[in-house]
């Protein structure tokens, strides 16, 4: 598989989710329970993001995209985490995965494109959908690893290979952790954040939702996006391209941004920002209109007949949200609201099981 095929298939994976809710059989809330706290570096944008794998994955083309994420999960986990190469439970036996990281740009002027946005998973949450043993599977994935005793819990701590280290240089580590704590769930991330995760759990305290999280957590694919150090945002190197400038003019505005999408047949999005105020509030409006025409020329220019047919109808379902979607402010809550009568799920699908297909 070409890198440009593995590239775009970690785009596909991450905006896989889409389409329409069923009212009859909407599915629960995202459980945030066991998502480990405190595990992005300081000073930059923090994201989560939320999917249901075993939902989306029900869709035609399903069983080949599947394969295609599998392969690309088993090449991710042991060229970052160093992990062997045995394969877990299978994507389709995920009932939801948990992601949360951090955006940073990196800047380096001897590149003929010198600005690079960079995201980054500090901390990993798969959950499946039946019992599995998930620490028989740890145990062989990480055979390095030491167990580690915290309030009557026990987590395993292994060495971070080079590639974990090169991806998060602000952890500060050396090691990263894995921690089964029921007979459906594994969590990854820094050991100082599993200690805070187990503390949270024991004293009976719930996780902290984002900001408007309540209004997407029924979602197919749910994404929350906040920049708690405004100053940090300034430290970061300045973005080249007007979307990613007009994107960080967002973060500096809004207190938190949350986006949600449903898939069906038809395809709804929805996102909620929220502002300190209503004069924020009005300024974000005004931002994600100007937004709109940068994002619009950008889809309009990627859906090309040059590209293949699965990519030409990715980037014009995309343009149909964009064209279709509805912005509108209430107090200091700005929310972004498009259907269409389209899957883009379908079309994600079709991209995945695209990438490995042999070729012709």
């Amino acid at each position: 598989m070409s890198r440009f095929a593995v590239r775009r298939c970690l785009v596909a994976v991450l905006v896989i989710g889409c389409g329409t809710p069923a009212v009859a059989a909407e599915p629960v809330p995202f459980d945030l329970t066991y998502l480990p706290p405190d595990c992005v570096p300081a000073g930059h944008p923090q994201i989560l993001v939320a999917l249901r794998p075993a939902e989306l994955l029900s869709r035609p083309d399903g069983k080949k995209a599947a394969a295609a994420v599998d392969q690309l999960a088993l090449m991710m986990a042991a060229q970052v985490y160093g992990f062997t190469r045995i394969p877990g439970p299978g994507v389709e036996a995920l009932d939801a995965v948990l992601l949360v990281g951090h955006i940073s740009v990196t800047h380096d002027p001897a590149k003929p494109q010198p600005h690079t946005l960079f995201g980054a998973a500090n901390g990993v949450v798969l959950r499946t959908r039946e019992k599995f043993d998930w620490a028989a599977l740890a145990a062989k994935w990480a055979p390095a690893g030491k167990p580690v005793a915290h309030r009557d819990a026990t987590f395993t701590v292994v060495p971070a290979p080079p590639t974990l280290a090169v991806l998060l240089p602000d952890a500060k580590t050396a090691t990263y952790s894995l921690y089964v704590p029921d007979d459906r769930t594994l969590v990854v991330a820094p050991e100082e954040s599993i200690r805070k995760l187990i503390d949270r759990l024991k004293d009976g305290r719930p996780a902290a939702a984002p900001a408007g999280w309540s209004e997407v957590e029924r979602a197919s694919v749910a994404v929350a996006v906040s920049a708690p150090d405004k100053a940090g945002l300034d430290r970061l190197p300045k973005p080249p391209d007007d979307a990613a400038r007009a994107a960080f003019r967002l973060a500096r505005v809004a207190d938190g941004m949350v986006g949600g999408v449903w898939c069906g047949d038809a395809t709804t999005l929805r996102m909620v920002v929220t502002a300190p105020d209503r004069k924020g509030a009005a300024e974000v409006a005004g931002l994600l209109r100007d937004l709109r025409p940068v994002l619009e020329d950008a889809f309009r220019t990627s859906a090309t007949d040059t590209r293949p047919a699965a990519e030409v109808g990715f980037f014009k379902t995309g343009l149909a949200l964009i064209d279709g979607g509805r912005i509108e402010r209430d107090g200091r809550t700005v929310r972004v609201t498009a259907v269409i009568d389209a899957s883009l799920v379908d079309v994600v699908l079709g991209c995945l099981a695209g990438a490995t297909a042999p070729k012709k």
